[in-house]
């Protein structure tokens, strides 16, 4: 089984419009709400490729059936903890003259002054896990809470037997990389910042910096994300690139997460690294253009 948590969850409310003109009207062509957040869209990823996936996340009590009928839309399984605090709700405009994204607004994330929910969240999870499933840990943390929350909760899944894979950033992932032992770690270009001796470098040298220092801390496969620039990735000794440039992008929200469901999913199959990395890169890919294709035999591959 491969499970995923997320603290920050959210509703995703995607506009299809005519056209985008700053200052002008433009007309509403199709819009939809899905249920969001970094392990959310993971795990609805996860579940169109035919694994099976269980979300763990908080939302506002008042918005609890509706997120849980959204992700059953999306055959995905949850287990959620209510908090009092409303859920927020991005924006995401799709210009249908150029058939490319026009914008995403992102809103404040939850706010609580008690880690009561987060202890319910992880004594369910713990509860639930059997030894080697994959737990994915994503995100951000919700104002308020202790930084070494995710540490905590990772370390609950890792003493039931499981696998972790990280999309964590800040403070937290200092903690975790302190802590705890990951299969994956998926910093992006600005993300790698925080890491020691990092903040002086720039461009590759900073990548590889940031992925030698992973794999010292026991990182499996550590992994920088690059955007439409793909993967940068050290495997058996070797740093590499990975990409597959995507003509049309539609759906640059979400990529990441796409990706991290790719390497959980080619995991589990048992497929070797480096086949691992093509096989999230192509999921990545697909996700960004909004077809579903995953094209594996399309990705370049580089080992320095």
């Amino acid at each position: 089984m491969i499970r995923t948590v997320t603290l920050n969850t959210g509703f995703d409310e995607v506009f299809t419009v005519s056209a985008i003109e700053p200052g002008g009207v433009t007309e509403v062509r199709g819009h939809k709400t899905l249920a969001s957040g970094k392990g959310i869209n993971a795990a609805r990823t996860i579940a169109s490729l035919g694994e099976p996936v269980k979300a763990y996340g908080l939302i506002g009590r008042s918005d609890f059936g509706r997120f849980v009928d959204l992700l059953k839309e999306d055959g995905v399984e949850s287990a959620l903890i209510a908090i009092e605090s409303p859920t927020r709700h991005n924006l995401t405009l799709l210009d249908e003259s150029s058939g490319r994204p026009a914008a995403h607004a992102r809103a404040p994330g939850f706010v609580l002054d008690d880690p009561a929910p987060v202890e319910a969240l992880t004594a369910e999870l713990a509860r639930e896990i059997q030894p080697g499933d994959l737990v994915l840990l994503h995100g951000s943390t919700p104002g308020g809470l202790d930084p070494r929350t995710w540490a905590r909760l990772g370390r609950a899944a890792v003493d039931r037997g499981a696998i972790l894979l990280l999309d964590i950033y800040g403070e937290p992932l200092l903690h975790a990389l302190e802590d705890l032992p990951m299969t994956v770690c998926k910093p992006n270009e600005e993300e790698i910042r925080i890491l020691p001796g990092i903040g002086e470098l720039s461009g590759d040298a900073a990548m590889d910096a940031a992925l030698r220092f992973l794999a010292d801390r026991g990182v499996r496969l550590p992994v920088v994300s690059r955007g439409a620039e793909g993967l940068r990735f050290l495997a058996d000794g070797r740093i590499g690139t990975a990409r597959l440039p995507v003509e049309r992008p539609r759906f640059l929200v979400g990529a990441g997460d796409a990706c991290m469901a790719g390497l959980a999913v080619a995991l589990r199959r048992g497929l070797p690294v480096l086949e691992a990395v093509r096989y999230a890169v192509a999921v990545a890919a697909a996700n960004v253009e909004g077809m579903g294709v995953v094209r594996v035999e399309r990705v370049d591959l580089d080992l320095d």
